[in-house]
């Protein structure tokens, strides 16, 4: 794991990046005393380049021995702000508050904090689900919104009982109102480089 990242972060060209946790990966937090050992193995032989997780934030502490290690930056996927709806969607052995504990814990320790907002028209853009995402946004730098691949009649039937209501507002005024709930929120959906991270 070290070797290769040494390698990619010592001589790859333009976004320079090492990140754990993509796509069919699992979830790196659960491999974090290894994870850790190969980020500073990597810190070790270079600055260079930026060293990301993809996570869903459910171990505070795991992340924490991340970022003692040398991680600059991490981004933690959710279909929610909203403590009832989130665990509808069932996660297993954590909840809303270990999500909550990792995103601020990431932005007091100074790294770059994006949230991967899977989205989902008609849920998402509701006004309480909305309201919120903007009290989760004072924590981030970044919103990446993805589409939450899911039975529909299956998710509107939780959203029905567990989301957290209010008028539809449509994605484009619900990325608006997060704007405007943060100044300087970076939406986008790439990952930004260490020399591309402006801060709100």
């Amino acid at each position: 794991m070290a070797a290769i990242g040494i390698e990619h972060l010592a001589r790859a060209p333009g976004r320079t990046m090492v990140s754990f946790g993509q796509g069919c990966e699992g979830e790196p937090l659960t491999r974090a005393r290894e994870i850790a050992e190969g980020i500073r193995r990597m810190r070790e032989e270079t600055p260079r380049g930026s060293i990301n997780i993809n996570t869903n934030g459910s171990l505070p502490e795991n992340l924490g021995l991340l970022i003692d290690a040398g991680l600059d930056a991490c981004r933690i996927r959710l279909n929610s702000a909203h403590q009832d709806l989130y665990e509808a969607y069932q996660p297993i052995n954590y909840g809303w508050k270990d999500v909550v504990r990792s995103v601020k814990l990431a932005r007091r320790r100074g790294i770059y904090v994006a949230i991967n907002l899977l989205t989902f028209p008609g849920v998402t853009d509701l006004e309480g689900e909305a309201d919120e995402l903007c009290k989760l946004v004072q924590h981030v730098d970044q919103v990446q919104a993805r589409s939450l691949a899911i039975d529909p009649d299956q998710y509107f039937e939780i959203a029905r009982l567990h989301s957290a209501g209010g008028k539809r507002l449509g994605m484009r005024e619900l990325l608006a109102r997060l704007k405007r709930a943060r100044k300087g929120l970076v939406i986008g959906n790439f990952a930004r480089g260490l020399g591309e991270r402006a801060r709100p």
